[in-house]
């Protein structure tokens, strides 16, 4: 697991990650994203070398927490990297995304929020 701190939620923030999430797209495996800001303009992935028919989008909702879906995309194996934007997380639930990463092989980015952490 990786945890990314920024200042703020604007996905502008991001975009020294791009060449990393770029780099993790090109795996035979899907790249998960799940609850991205909404700001997450396509255009600027794209031109970034990001291959979005790789890229698996999901949205929590009232029986599925950002969380949950992480920790259930994880553990899939079927995804060579999951990132996603949590907003606050116990240890408990930072060690549970840990396991879920190491029992399907996949890697996890967590991106937060400064200001929510």
């Amino acid at each position: 697991m990786t945890e990314i701190v920024l200042q703020g939620s604007d996905f502008g923030e991001m975009t020294m990650l791009l060449p990393l999430l770029a780099q993790l797209s090109k795996d035979d495996r899907w790249f998960a994203w799940i609850a991205p800001p909404t700001s997450l303009p396509k255009s600027l992935l794209v031109a970034a070398g990001i291959d979005l028919k790789k890229v698996m989008l999901l949205q929590p909702d009232q029986t599925h927490s950002t969380y949950q879906l992480a920790c259930q995309a994880l553990k899939a194996g079927t995804c060579h990297a999951v990132i996603s934007w949590p907003g606050v997380l116990s240890n408990e639930e930072l060690a549970g995304l840990e396991d879920a990463a190491a029992n399907g092989k996949s890697h996890g980015i967590v991106i937060r929020d400064r200001r929510l952490c």
